[in-house]
């Protein structure tokens, strides 16, 4: 897979930080999606831009739970790369718009939670 120029990907990849909207369509339902997101998220985080990055690094973190979950005996780096082998570029926007929309509405779910148990103290 040949991966698009910097500039472009960091476009692209802000989609998930700036927390594209729009329900979320389906459960990511495959292992393969959680690999096509966290490399999208690799590659947030490593932006130079804080905004991007801390964005890339939440997505990470929560992407490589669900591949961890899915197999904890997974050889992650190894994974990685055979998706990316077979990741088609010309998708990529695709792929980071509904890993944006999967981390938004957990993130919105999450909220809520913790706003309804928050109350539920008072």
């Amino acid at each position: 897979m040949r991966l698009p120029k910097p500039k472009t990907m960091r476009l692209m990849a802000g989609m998930i930080a700036l927390g594209c909207t729009g329900p979320l369509a389906a459960q990511t339902s495959s292992l393969s999606s959680d690999l096509e997101c966290l490399l999208g998220a690799s590659a947030m985080a490593s932006s130079d831009k804080a905004q991007v990055k801390a964005g890339g690094v939440n997505a990470a973190l929560f992407f490589s739970g669900k591949v961890f979950a899915r197999n904890p005996n997974i050889d992650l780096e190894a994974a990685l790369q055979k998706r990316a082998a077979t990741l088609d570029a010309t998708k990529l926007p695709e792929v980071l718009k509904r890993c944006g929309n999967e981390m938004k509405a957990r993130t919105d779910e999450l909220s809520k939670a913790s706003r309804n148990l928050a109350a539920k103290r008072k």
